[in-house]
């Protein structure tokens, strides 16, 4: 016989062997019959027999033959074996001899598995802090909210439905989110501190030189090491680039500095006033993942914190110093998604510009937000409900409804709409009865806005149009309107409105009126457009009757004396057209770079 036949004889047997002693492996879902410390008391017992017995074997294999040594590592399986076998032996054993009550008590008191058991359900009943609990504000939005439509989508489609641990940009990957944080680190960062229970967040723009970074050539296959400049540097070059209409040395800083915020803002200006608002969208978005990647994991938008006797967001960012820087990217991001008409992803970012400077509003965000929730079209989506939430975060002001013109005004429209009046279905016999409770400053408008009755959504713009007559002035000026408005604008009450001496600028309420109408002013088109002439027609035939006129003015005098009262947001007190202009928008006064 051959030493080849010899050796695959050895290895048949060692095949044989192997599958003779390999030990079989049962997963079992009970728990154990002994504690930890009796499996290391018997470990410790097994291992000295287990050490005689080898001290034995050695010195018999030591008389025999070398090649009797290729078979120690099936030994050392059946000693692992035999020492199994004998734990499940002594186990039993101790089973056996036990008293049924005894075991009870010695596993309610003494066994380890009972007090991880303890331990687990002792952390599982601990109660939570306020500032980890899952919040259900009014101001925060569902996540599949911040996902933009067609965008992002894979073969993986069903996961777009579950939440992500990067809820303002939940297409982002593992993958990219490691690229930007690493690429952003040098940049800047966002630290927390925490003020009567609440965190405060606030950004730090990176005040040193950047780190060298090397990079690797394979064709050359040499390293170049480049020192960049600090972010303020960076910032002030791109500025001085477009004073000097340099773009060429600006378009130089955005290819080399990809990520660096400032640059990403002054690009996506740029192509809005070049009317390229898909690279606009893109530089926003680039930015808005950006941010993404450097929020602390404190910073949640679906966790809560204290605030003055209520809980609102854990987003508390105030619009001061570096964090402007912030509040730019996402009231820009907000801007560019309503041009892409993403209501939903516009209406989330909306309400987090809200929830980041609880109780201000430097972002303006509460003259948007009406927009969105007009076209969202939910029943969550109502402004009554919305105005009513919002009044405890700033109890010195009224509901919304009252002094805002766009809530005003959009919320006769949301009646209308919701109410699907295909035809003018008003009875002005019963709204002149109607009026003299609607014309009250004490009329719930909330339950009258929430009333089944065709004349409700008329009632409610006929006091919206007394409140702010510049809009019917304002909407007859604009191009293609019907020929009934323009004829109720020149007809009391709306004349006066439209003479050279009605025109105050420096009025708020004024002011609020003119953005309303260049930001919203297409809603009152179509059907809508119907729908304010005949209303306007209707104001100017109540008018005619001498009762009805003294009403109306008495309610205008009262309502102007109640509106002056207000002390208005300092924010509102300087706004422009142009915040609202989609095709050449400009940030707010308290946000611009000329701040």
């Amino acid at each position: 016989m051959s030493s080849r036949q010899i050796r695959r004889l050895k290895e048949m047997l060692n095949e044989e062997l192997e599958e003779e002693i390999r030990p079989r492996v049962i997963f079992n879902n009970k728990r154990p019959k002994f504690t930890f410390a009796q499996l290391e008391s018997l470990c410790d017992s097994s291992s000295d027999t287990t050490s005689n017995d080898d001290s034995s074997e050695n010195s018999d294999d030591s008389s025999e033959n070398s090649d009797e040594s290729e078979y120690s590592s099936d030994y050392d399986r059946i000693r692992e074996s035999r020492s199994v076998i004998y734990l499940n032996e002594l186990s039993k054993d101790d089973e056996s001899s036990k008293d049924p009550s005894e075991d009870n008590q010695s596993s309610d008191d003494d066994s380890d598995w009972d007090k991880l058991l303890n331990e687990v359900t002792e952390v599982e009943m601990e109660p939570i802090d306020s500032s980890e609990t899952v919040s259900n504000h009014f101001l925060c939005s569902p996540q599949h909210f911040f996902r933009i439509s067609d965008m992002g989508k894979n073969k993986y489609a069903k996961s777009n439905g579950y939440s992500s641990r990067f809820w303002l940009c939940p297409t982002l990957n593992i993958k990219e989110s490691k690229q930007l944080r690493l690429a952003a680190s040098n940049l800047f960062e966002i630290t927390c501190e925490t003020i009567d229970n609440r965190d405060k967040f606030t950004l730090i723009l990176s005040p040193t030189y950047y780190p060298k970074l090397y990079y690797y050539s394979h064709t050359t296959r040499l390293y170049s090491n480049i020192e960049f400049y600090r972010y303020q540097e960076l910032d002030y070059i791109s500025s001085t680039a477009l004073d000097s209409h340099d773009l060429e040395l600006f378009r130089t800083l955005l290819h080399s500095n990809p990520y660096h915020l400032g640059i990403l803002i002054r690009a996506s200006l740029i192509n809005t006033m070049m009317n390229s608002h898909e690279d606009t969208f893109k530089n926003l978005y680039t930015a808005s993942k950006t941010l993404q990647t450097i929020l602390p994991h404190r910073f949640n938008l679906y966790r809560t914190a204290p605030f003055s006797n209520l809980t609102v967001p854990n987003v508390y960012l105030p619009c001061l110093g570096d964090n402007v820087v912030v509040y730019r990217i996402l009231i820009l991001y907000m801007i560019s998604l309503e041009r892409k008409g993403q209501w939903k992803t516009a209406l989330a970012i909306c309400k987090l510009l809200l929830a980041m400077d609880l109780p201000n509003d430097s972002s303006h965000a509460l003259l948007h937000v009406d927009l969105y929730l007009l076209n969202k079209f939910s029943q969550d989506s109502s402004l009554i409900l919305f105005s009513q939430n919002y009044s405890p975060i700033n109890p010195e002001l009224p509901p919304l409804y009252l002094f805002l013109p766009n809530f005003s005004l959009t919320l006769s429209l949301q009646v209308y709409l919701n109410m699907g009046l295909k035809n003018n279905q008003c009875n002005l016999e019963e709204i002149k009865n109607q009026l003299p409770s609607v014309l009250d400053l004490g009329c719930d408008l909330a339950a009258l806005a929430r009333t089944e009755n065709p004349n409700t959504p008329y009632l409610l713009l006929i006091r919206s149009l007394l409140q702010f007559p510049l809009f019917v002035v304002n909407m007859s000026q604009r191009v293609g309107k019907s020929g009934e408005l323009r004829n109720s604008a020149k007809k009391e009450p709306f004349s006066y409105w439209s003479s050279p001496k009605a025109k105050d600028y420096e009025n708020v309420y004024d002011q609020l009126t003119r953005c309303y109408v260049y930001k919203c002013g297409d809603l009152w088109s179509s059907n809508n457009s119907t729908f304010l002439a005949e209303t306007a027609k209707l104001v100017v035939k109540l008018y005619e009757d001498e009762e009805v006129r003294d009403l109306i003015n008495r309610f205008q005098c009262e309502y102007f004396e109640f509106r002056n009262g207000i002390k208005i947001p300092e924010e509102y007190t300087n706004i422009s057209i142009t915040e609202f202009d989609l095709n050449n928008y400009s940030l707010p006064m308290l946000l611009d770079f000329q701040s």
